[in-house]
């Protein structure tokens, strides 16, 4: 019995280097659609009557290469990937998800989310745009169920998970990754705007 913590250590240590692991692919795929695009995926793809159509995930993924057969999503855990941890996401998201209230859902699950102050409206933003890109985030270890997170006082608290102890598994916009407590990420604390925001010098 005395072993069960430590097994549990080290199972939760591989998760969240899996997690980091899955967010640098990410954040290669996404140097690899700015050198294409010349700047960041929206949030959503438009049609001409504005509606929604791809999501980031998979743009970037189809750009990235690691598109899979029979995946209708990349991020979340429905369709084929019932049950088991996402398709290039974290390992500790699971089918059916967690809400933040304790409940559970059989709906998507998404693993990350996407800044949507990079790609929001109808244009990315271009790369030149982005303000000391080695702190500002781009993508992270997802609330609840949403594929990207607002960057206002509307919606404070709800930017990221941390799925990993206190930790939330972070990929920033230089491509680099790490693990930071979420509740770092606070967009009412004024010092912490600038992580969050990718324009603010």
């Amino acid at each position: 019995s005395m072993l069960l913590p430590a097994l549990g250590k080290v199972k939760d240590t591989a998760k969240k280097s899996k997690c980091l692991s899955s967010l640098k692919q990410w954040g290669l795929a996404f140097v690899q659609y700015s050198d294409t695009y010349h700047c960041y995926p929206l949030r959503y793809t438009y049609t001409s009557s504005y509606t929604a159509g791809a999501n980031w995930y998979k743009t970037v993924a189809e750009v990235g290469g690691f598109w899979k057969e029979g995946a209708t999503n990349y991020l979340n855990s429905t369709g084929p990937l019932t049950g088991k941890p996402a398709y290039m996401g974290c390992p500790s998201v699971w089918y059916p998800y967690k809400n933040d209230n304790g409940t559970t859902s059989t709906g998507s699950g998404y693993s990350y989310q996407y800044n949507s102050m990079i790609g929001n409206g109808q244009k990315g933003l271009k790369v030149g745009e982005i303000k000391r890109p080695s702190t500002r985030i781009m993508v992270g270890d997802s609330y609840a169920s949403y594929d990207f997170f607002y960057v206002d006082n509307n919606h404070a608290g709800k930017h990221f998970q941390p799925r990993h102890g206190k930790d939330a598994g972070i990929l920033y916009m230089d491509g680099h990754v790490n693990a930071i407590p979420a509740a770092y990420l606070a967009y009412t604390n004024a010092a912490h705007q600038k992580i969050l925001n990718p324009t603010m010098n």
